[in-house]
């Protein structure tokens, strides 16, 4: 499953592309309200805290600023993100448990605020000030991958996703990084929309309505061949056609240079849209049946 999503982070700033809809006001939040737990996660844009918030365990995604270069397209990660779980929230679907519940943004933080100045130094030297969103904290999460698959955890996500559509909201970053599983409670869940396209929910442009059917058709499409793979290799009970899903790019070891010419050209293949040609630099054991092919589902 080669990405194919040809989206930029972001969309062009029509009317509905402020942080708040107009039927829903994002809760403003302030910092020294939070207390920091323990860091999660940390990358060169952002920062995740596990915090508690008004008796909640919370997740605290600190955003580092990016300029924007193109006035068209939204790239900041932390406008992408807000808007994504505004438009999700407004719309009723943060209660349906299948992406976080969303509780609110803290926007120009302070770094000097009692008990984060240790944890808000790497931000030190910037430009702006970080922002954050402040979403539930879900514990135990597990990737969806082949030991965490059941069709019913396929079907959610795909109707969730399919939800997120209808409502304007494109993910724009499908990979097993951004789609969890809790076991406890059998939920399946989309989390991290810092690269979200969201469109105008109506009196959209004649390209923001072209860009939007387009790119909602590529990822509807990516999702499918995904499940698709993920339902083959675990009937078999092993990781076969969604390698990509598992392990990106890498190569396993003791592949020759060979391997890895007929690889590359299999990907540039298969971003024509065809998935046979993805895997066909795959060596498909003896018994592999010859019928086994795969489209959307």
């Amino acid at each position: 499953m080669a990405p194919s999503i040809s989206a930029l982070a972001g969309e062009t700033r029509g009317q509905d592309c402020s942080v708040s809809s107009p039927k829903y006001q994002a809760l403003e939040i302030d910092l020294s309200e939070v207390t920091p737990v323990e860091l999660l996660h940390e990358s060169d844009d952002s920062r995740v805290f596990r915090g508690r918030w008004q008796e909640k365990d919370c997740c605290h995604y600190t955003k580092r600023y990016e300029p924007d270069l193109l006035k068209e397209y939204e790239i900041d990660p932390f406008l992408c993100e807000s808007r994504a779980y505004c438009r999700l929230k407004a719309r009723g679907l943060c209660e349906k448990g299948h992406i976080p519940d969303f509780y609110g943004l803290i926007h120009n933080i302070e770094l000097k605020t009692d008990g984060w100045e240790s944890h808000l130094q790497p931000f030190s030297g910037e430009p702006e000030l970080p922002n954050a969103v402040v979403i539930e904290f879900i514990p135990n999460l597990r990737p969806f991958e082949l030991s965490t698959y059941s069709p019913e955890r396929a079907d959610q996500l795909k109707a969730t996703l399919i939800e997120m559509h209808e409502l304007g909201v494109l993910h724009g970053d499908l990979e097993r990084r951004n789609v969890k599983v809790q076991e406890e409670r059998n939920r399946a869940l989309w989390i991290d929309f810092d690269r979200a396209v969201i469109f105008p929910l109506d009196s959209r442009t004649e390209r923001e309505e072209q860009n939007m059917r387009k790119w909602v058709a590529e990822e509807q499409a990516l999702l499918s061949q995904t499940l698709v793979e993920l339902a083959e290799d675990h009937k078999r009970g092993k990781i076969w056609w969604s390698w990509y899903w598992h392990y990106g790019w890498f190569e396993p070891s003791g592949w020759t240079e060979e391997d890895t010419v007929a690889k590359n050209a299999a990907l540039d293949a298969a971003k024509q849209g065809t998935l046979a040609a993805e895997h066909a630099w795959f060596k498909p054991p003896d018994n592999w049946p010859e019928t086994t092919s795969k489209g959307t589902s």
